[in-house]
């Protein structure tokens, strides 16, 4: 799980950042945007329509910050993300989502520069 310092909380956040760009996979829609905070803040949002239980809400939530712990070094600085999971991704590993993740982060140039090129 996500630490407190490295999550996005407050609804107007949620709000503002799913303003900004998207990025849409198979398993996740993903909302980013340029914040005035010095280190990136992610938050991960679900829905009861989408998930029927609670164990499969909290995997959901749990696969994602899973990955983005592991990515979150390497994203930009002031970048807020919001992660809004489908039901695909409890068929995935976070390792997996990891994978996708980097991949489409690389891409969209929103990962760290080391050595003039993007990390792999």
């Amino acid at each position: 799980m996500l630490s407190k310092e490295k999550r996005l909380n407050l609804n107007l956040s949620f709000r503002w950042t799913a303003s900004g760009e998207k990025i849409s996979l198979p398993f996740v829609k993903i909302f980013y945007r340029t914040g005035h905070n010095s280190n990136p803040l992610i938050g991960v949002s679900l829905s009861k329509t989408n998930f029927k239980t609670a164990i499969e809400r909290n995997r959901a939530k749990r696969l994602l910050s899973e990955a983005f712990n592991e990515l979150y070094p390497k994203i930009e600085p002031h970048l807020n993300i919001v992660a809004i999971p489908y039901t695909q991704v409890l068929k995935l590993s976070s390792k997996e989502i990891l994978k996708v993740l980097k991949d489409n982060f690389n891409r969209k140039s929103l990962l760290r520069m080391y050595n003039e090129r993007p990390f792999k």
